[in-house]
């Protein structure tokens, strides 16, 4: 895996310390050297441009969502594989509300990447009843989600996603917002053309900036 979704601590049953730690990993161990490349080589124009490159073909693709538990008194660990999240696409760039950052939760939000369609779609993954959500529109692939939690929120799903969004049609770039509770899409604005990014991140106002 690349990114982590989130880690805290809690108590055990049995009043024992345990790190907990979710993160998309790839579900049979792979790394991310392929050959004599790295999984960025996927990013670069001259491969990207390239119909005989193979990467994509080779790179792993089953990918799951793994909690793994570290017992501090015992020394152990266990993992669990979290059902329903796709096997045959590249999650990752994993986003939560931040205010549960280092605390027990339950909502996980993730880009979808399809490498065969060359599409992007999100996912709001329910960690607490292992359910997905997924969003998805042919020919707008959107980039890392960003959680904005409303200032008034009493659940942690309260709030609104935002990304930049490549659309492929029309060859523009529009920033989508979206409600983080059920993934439908609040607003599209159009902005100037923004090549696709990997991270991005909300700034409630312009002192946070500095």
């Amino acid at each position: 895996g690349f990114h982590i979704v989130n880690s805290f601590e809690r108590e055990s049953d049995e009043g024992q310390i345990e790190v907990v730690l979710d993160a998309p990993v790839a579900a049979n161990g792979a790394d991310s050297k392929i050959g004599d490349h790295c999984v960025y080589d996927i990013f670069k124009l001259t491969y990207m441009t390239n119909p005989d490159f193979d990467l994509y073909a080779k790179l792993q693709t089953e990918i799951t969502l793994r909690r793994f538990v570290m017992n501090m008194a015992t020394g152990t660990m266990t993992t669990e594989d979290f059902p329903g999240t796709p096997r045959d696409t590249l999650i990752d760039f994993p986003y939560i509300n931040p205010l549960y950052q280092g605390h027990d939760y339950c909502y996980a939000y993730l880009q979808n990447w399809d490498l065969k369609e060359s599409e992007m779609s999100l996912i709001k993954y329910d960690i607490c009843r292992k359910q997905m959500h997924v969003w998805y529109e042919s020919a707008r692939s959107a980039a890392e989600p960003i959680f904005v939690p409303n200032p008034a929120a009493t659940d942690e799903d309260d709030g609104v996603i935002i990304a930049p969004v490549l659309n492929t049609n029309s060859k523009t770039s529009e920033l989508m917002i979206w409600d983080a509770n059920d993934m439908s899409v609040k607003a599209v604005l159009q902005t100037p053309h923004v090549p696709l990014t990997l991270h991005g991140m909300w700034f409630a106002n312009e002192e946070n900036l500095n």
